[in-house]
C-alpha cells in the first residue's frame, strides 16, 4: 500500500514535521478556537485547490493539503469548515480514479472503456460533491487516498461506492466533539464563499452525469466484460 502519487509530490520535510506538531498542539490547547495554524491551513489548503476543475488541469499540493488530509485520518474528526474539505476530497479522488485507471491501462488488462470509465468516476464524485455536511465514513475516505491498496480501478470504484454511500450521518455529539473547533468568522469568511463557487461549478460539471446499469461483480472484475450472460441490476443514484 502507498499514498496516491498526487500526496508523494509533498516532501515530508521538517518544515512538514514541524506544521503537524504546531497544528496539533493548537487542538490540544484549545478546541473552542482555531488558531494561527489552523487558518493557515485551511487558507493554503484552498489556495491549492482553487482553481482545480474536475480533472483537466494539473494540481499541485501543499503541506497544508497533507496536513488536513492525515489529520482527519487519524483522528475521524472534521475540526475544519466541510467546504474546504470537500473540495480537497473531489480534488484527490479525482485525480486517484486516473492514475489507477491509467496505470491499468499502460498494463494492458483494463476491463472498462474509457467512456464507461468517465461516465462511472462522474457518477462518483456527483456523489460526493452533494453532500451539505461531512459523512459518517469521512474519516475512511481520508485513509484511502493515503494507503492505496487498489491497483484496478473497478475496485477502487466499489471501495469508494461502499464508502461514501453509508447513509448515516455524523451525530450532534461527534460534531460538537470536532467540527466545532472551526471558528464562525472562519465559516462565514470569504475563502468559505469562494470554496462554495469551486463546488458549485464541480457540481454543475458532474449534473446528471450518464448511468449505466452496471453490476457489482462486473466492476470486481469477476466478470467478463465480454460476457453477455452476465446479470445486471439497475442501479439508481442515492441522495446525498
Amino acid at each position: 500500500m502507498c499514498a496516491s502519487k498526487l500526496l508523494q509530490t509533498v516532501q515530508r520535510d521538517q518544515e512538514f514535521t514541524k506544521l503537524q506538531t504546531e497544528l496539533k498542539n493548537e487542538f490540544e490547547s484549545d478546541i473552542s478556537v482555531g488558531g494561527p495554524v489552523f487558518r493557515r491551513v485551511v487558507e493554503n489548503t484552498f489556495a491549492a485547490i482553487e482553481n482545480a476543475d474536475t480533472g483537466e488541469s494539473p494540481v499541485e499540493l501543499n503541506a497544508e493539503c497533507i496536513v488536513m488530509l492525515e489529520d482527519i485520518a487519524k483522528t475521524g474528526r472534521c475540526a475544519y469548515p466541510w467546504p474546504i474539505v470537500k473540495l480537497l476530497l473531489l480534488v484527490v479522488w479525482s485525480r486517484l480514479f486516473d492514475e489507477v485507471y491509467a496505470s491499468e491501462t499502460a498494463n494492458g488488462d483494463v476491463l472498462v472503456e474509457p467512456k464507461d470509465y468517465s461516465d462511472e468516476r462522474c457518477y462518483c464524485l456527483s456523489i460526493l460533491a452533494a453532500f451539505e455536511r461531512e459523512p459518517l465514513t469521512l474519516q475512511r475516505l481520508a485513509e484511502i487516498p493515503i494507503n492505496q491498496p487498489y491497483t484496478k480501478v473497478g475496485k477502487l470504484m466499489h471501495a469508494f461506492r461502499k464508502v461514501i454511500q453509508v447513509r448515516e450521518m455524523l451525530t450532534k455529539e461527534t460534531d460538537k466533539a470536532g467540527g466545532n473547533f472551526c471558528p464562525e468568522e472562519i465559516k462565514e469568511s470569504d475563502i468559505i464563499k469562494r470554496t462554495m463557487d469551486v463546488i458549485a461549478y464541480w457540481g454543475k460539471t458532474l449534473e446528471n452525469p450518464l448511468r449505466h446499469t452496471w453490476d457489482d461483480d462486473l466492476w470486481l472484475g469477476l466478470w467478463d466484460s465480454s460476457d453477455t450472460t452476465q446479470p445486471v441490476q439497475t442501479k439508481r443514484p442515492l441522495e446525498a
